[in-house]
C-alpha cells in the first residue's frame, strides 16, 4: 500500500504534517510494502487555481492508495474519491507520529469534505 501524508518539507519524518492538502509543500510517499518512503515536491501548491485537482492527479499518477493530511476542499474530495484514494485526517502531528496513527487505525475518515471555501495561500 501506498500512503501519502501532507508535510510542511522535506527534511524527515519528523516535519509537520501540512494542514493544506492541494497547498501543502511536499507530500511523503510511504510504502509500506518496501518500508520506505521519498518526499516530492507538491507542484500543484503554487498554482493559482485548481490546486487540489492537481494534487489529487500526482498522487493517482504514483499510485497512491491512501491520504493523511489535515483538510481537504470539495473539489480535491470528490477527485480523491474518484481516483478511490481513502482519506484520513490528523491534526497536530509529525509525518512519522501520522504513519503510526494510521497503521493503529486511529485516524479518522471524513465523510465529507474538511474545507467549504478556498483557505487560501500561506
Amino acid at each position: 500500500m501506498k500512503i501519502a501524508i501532507t508535510a510542511e518539507s522535506k527534511s524527515s519524518s519528523d516535519v509537520k504534517v501540512d494542514r493544506r492538502f492541494g497547498r501543502s509543500s511536499y507530500f511523503m510517499i510511504y510504502d509500506d510494502d518496501e518500508e520506505k518512503g521519498e518526499f516530492i515536491k507538491n507542484s500543484a501548491g503554487d498554482t493559482r487555481h485548481g490546486a487540489g485537482v492537481q494534487a489529487v492527479q500526482t498522487l493517482a499518477d504514483r499510485d497512491v492508495d491512501a491520504l493523511i493530511t489535515g483538510r481537504v476542499g470539495p473539489k480535491a474530495f470528490d477527485g480523491l474519491q474518484k481516483a478511490e484514494i481513502e482519506i484520513y485526517l490528523t491534526e497536530d502531528s509529525t509525518v512519522k507520529e501520522a504513519l503510526s496513527d494510521f497503521a493503529d487505525g486511529k485516524l479518522e475518515q471524513p465523510e465529507e469534505p474538511t474545507n467549504s471555501r478556498h483557505p487560501g495561500r500561506r
